[in-house]
């Protein structure tokens, strides 16, 4: 990992650039970053987000998973707007030659 010296760091927006909210903000959490972090991590919640990680999968989605969410989205959209997809679908799709 670089040394903290050489990090580019972005700055919050200059006075004018943007809204007030937006440069607010932006000043906060550039401060946020700056200071490093007081707190040790808790054990526990440590511990709990390494469990957490460990029982999930190692792929992000079976074919069968993504297919039956596929499937479920179609059925929360209406017929003129899953007839549209397949014309485009159809109109866009590779030919053989």
């Amino acid at each position: 990992m670089p040394e903290k010296e050489t990090i580019e760091r972005v700055r919050p927006p200059k006075k004018g650039a943007t809204s007030r909210k937006t440069r607010k903000s932006a000043e906060s959490a550039y401060r946020k970053g700056q200071s490093g972090s007081k707190k040790k991590p808790s054990r526990r919640r440590s511990r709990a987000v390494k469990g957490a990680l460990g029982r999930e999968s190692r792929r992000a989605a079976s074919g069968r998973a993504l297919a039956r969410q596929a499937r479920s989205a179609a059925r929360r959209r209406s017929a003129g707007s899953r007839s549209a997809a397949a014309k485009k679908a159809a109109k866009t799709r590779a030919r053989r030659k």
